[in-house]
């Protein structure tokens, strides 16, 4: 049973029938996409990619769970920024975006951004969410520790 209906201070509210033909589209293209050839996966994966990085901007738990479910890598780079979903969620303060991440038991806390940038420093510098980065540092530093990896950080910009 499809669940038709978002839960709001008020109760119940019918959801839009343009957000479940939205759904249904992606996970169609989506599906189209992750069992095609290589090379038709290769051409699309920039653009598949980036959609799923919007998607953890706006914090869309529903859409990204879609992504997770068709099989895009939760730790996919934007090849012109070299964010992830957990950097591009953690920027925007998209914690529901986090928590569906987190969920996925996937995510590589140690990627740098190109900039050098992990994901708890965007949380603390643009998400503003000290809570948050205090978590993603804890998870960082947890993964660091169990791969033997020395963790650095780097000194916060003066403003």
């Amino acid at each position: 049973m499809v669940d038709t209906h978002t839960h709001s201070e008020e109760g119940h509210v019918p959801k839009p029938a343009f957000v479940e033909e939205y759904r249904k589209a992606l996970r169609e293209r989506l599906s189209a996409h992750f069992s095609a050839d290589e090379k038709t996966r290769q051409a699309g994966q920039v653009y598949i990619g980036r959609e799923f990085l919007h998607a953890c901007e706006r914090g869309n738990p529903e859409t990204i769970k879609i992504f997770l479910d068709c099989g895009i890598d939760v730790n996919y780079q934007n090849p012109q920024t070299g964010q992830t979903a957990l950097h591009a969620s953690s920027a925007a303060r998209a914690r529901q975006a986090i928590r569906v991440l987190l969920a996925s038991n996937q995510c590589d806390f140690l990627i740098r951004d190109n900039k050098g940038r992990l994901p708890s420093e965007l949380a603390y510098l643009y998400g503003r969410d000290p809570a948050l980065a205090r978590l993603l540092g804890n998870l960082e530093r947890k993964q660091a520790e169990g791969n033997d990896i020395k963790l650095t950080r780097r000194p916060l910009p003066n403003n």
